[in-house]
């Protein structure tokens, strides 16, 4: 279904196939859409090129999906992409490459997948990305480099993850202030920072 609003001045055009028990990116989405709804499907993975065609499209929601696989460049072409939902999947690794071609993103929710492993780099192409969500995943570290490129971030969730040490040098390229949220609200699980990190904890928020 593609429905066409006016939202102010500008004319929104949204596709939605939300839970209509989809098992793959359907390849009949118009170019000229500017939001995509897939969530409550079983879509399980994202082919390359996937959404090359949709140039104008400001937001793609593929919340509780089974998505395990996405494959390099799957999101070129997606110039506009301010917001990409991915939470409530079953992801259980971040890799350079699976998030390229996304510029413009400002918004980006893993959370509540089965993420264990977020090599160095695969954010580094995100430069504009603003709020960046990752909380109730498997993570036991962060490595260094993991944060790389993320200059305009200004929220990063970890909280409900598997994390017991953090050290400063992973912080290190980010910007201050940071709304930061880590450790684990419900099971009050012990965090060990590295001492300089917690000495200079009044530059974060």
């Amino acid at each position: 279904m593609t429905l066409a609003l006016q939202v102010g001045a500008a004319l929104c055009t949204v596709y939605n196939k939300a839970g209509s028990g989809l098992v793959a990116i359907p390849d009949d989405i118009p170019p000229d859409v500017t939001a995509i709804h897939l969530n409550d499907n079983q879509i399980t993975a994202i082919a390359e090129g996937a959404f090359s065609d949709h140039v104008s499209c400001g937001g793609i929601w593929l919340t509780n999906n089974r998505i395990a696989s996405i494959a390099k460049g799957a999101f070129n072409g997606l110039t506009g992409l301010t917001r990409l939902d991915l939470n409530r999947n079953r992801l259980e690794a971040v890799e350079p490459g699976m998030l390229q071609g996304l510029d413009q993103l400002e918004i980006l929710y893993l959370n509540d997948n089965y993420i264990e492993n977020i090599a160095p780099g695969s954010f580094k192409l995100l430069g504009r990305l603003q709020e960046l969500y990752l909380y109730y995943n498997k993570l036991e570290e962060l490595p260094l480099g993991v944060f790389e490129g993320l200059r305009s971030l200004q929220v990063l969730v970890l909280y409900g993850n598997q994390l017991t040490t953090l050290q400063e040098d992973v912080f290190q390229q980010l910007p201050r202030p940071l709304q930061f949220g880590v450790g684990d609200p419900e099971s009050h699980q012990p965090l060990t920072c590295d001492k300089r990190w917690v000495s200079n904890i009044s530059g974060w928020t």
